[in-house]
């Protein structure tokens, strides 16, 4: 244990997630969840380290975006996963946590979450939070993920202004959402025992009912969207996942599959 006090947190968790927890550190402030996880050693096969803050110092996002955030006013909090039987693919990760986050939000009472591939959250077309998977392969095959999820609890109303991308207006956060949200330590630990559930799942080779999950949620389904990748711009109708988690776009010279790149929508938009 390190850091702020934990009872709160270890409080909020069920006996399985307690269980499954090797370490658990909460930080009044850390440069980023996920890169303090990174550093330590990984938890065992079917164990987890969590890492929970008020504030992070260098939050990330995906390609290195910076998770822009004050203190008290989002969770910060990452999980490290060891897979028990290394998967055949890590496609996927990320779709797998968007569920888990759904459901956790469920749990609270917050329905009409949807998931914007490849890893937002999704509130009445404004963006809730986000979601990060990075994973670490050693020498005998052991497979550790560590993903990072990122939510707007009570964000100061310029921040939520300023919080505009190229796919939403603006940013919205729990406060505004729901009318009673959870505390932090609730949501943080909800969603700590989904994502295990989930990853357990993922292992064993068992996704595809939480896929189907996914494109009942799919915010960007139907949509017409531009994915860039580096030099390489896609422009298309958006129309689901594949089973590996992958993007599939209707192009006009046929569907093209994306499994990484960044996806706005195409032309203005307005809600």
């Amino acid at each position: 244990m390190s850091g702020a006090e934990a009872s709160g947190f270890e409080r909020e968790l069920d006996d399985r997630s307690r269980d499954k927890l090797s370490e658990v550190h909460l930080f009044d402030i850390v440069d980023s969840t996920s890169s303090f996880l990174l550093r330590q050693a990984p938890p065992a096969p079917g164990k987890a380290n969590v890492a929970l803050a008020d504030d992070q110092s260098a939050g990330r996002g995906r390609h290195d975006r910076r998770w822009v955030s004050e203190k008290g006013a989002s969770l910060c909090l990452s999980l490290a996963y060891t897979f028990a039987t290394p998967p055949d693919t890590l496609l996927g990760l990320t779709p797998v946590m968007g569920v888990a986050a759904n459901r956790a939000f469920a749990a609270t009472g917050l329905t009409g979450v949807q998931l914007k591939w490849p890893n937002d959250l999704v509130f009445h077309d404004c963006k809730l939070g986000g979601l990060l998977a990075e994973s670490q392969l050693k020498a005998d095959r052991q497979v550790t993920v560590v993903a990072g999820v990122g939510i707007n609890l009570d964000l100061p109303s310029e921040l939520l202004e300023a919080s505009a991308t190229d796919w939403a207006h603006r940013a919205i956060d729990l406060q505004s959402a729901m009318p009673s949200p959870p505390s932090r330590d609730e949501l943080a630990a909800l969603i700590t025992a989904e994502l295990l559930y989930a990853f357990e799942a993922f292992g064993m080779g068992r996704a595809a009912p939480l896929m189907a999950e996914w494109r009942e949620r799919d915010w960007l389904l139907g949509k017409d969207i531009v994915v860039e990748e580096g030099n390489t711009v896609i422009q298309g109708e958006a129309c689901g996942i594949d089973d590996d988690g992958a993007l599939l776009v209707r192009t006009a010279d046929g569907a093209q599959r994306i499994i990484t790149g960044s996806v706005r929508l195409s032309g203005p938009y307005s809600y």
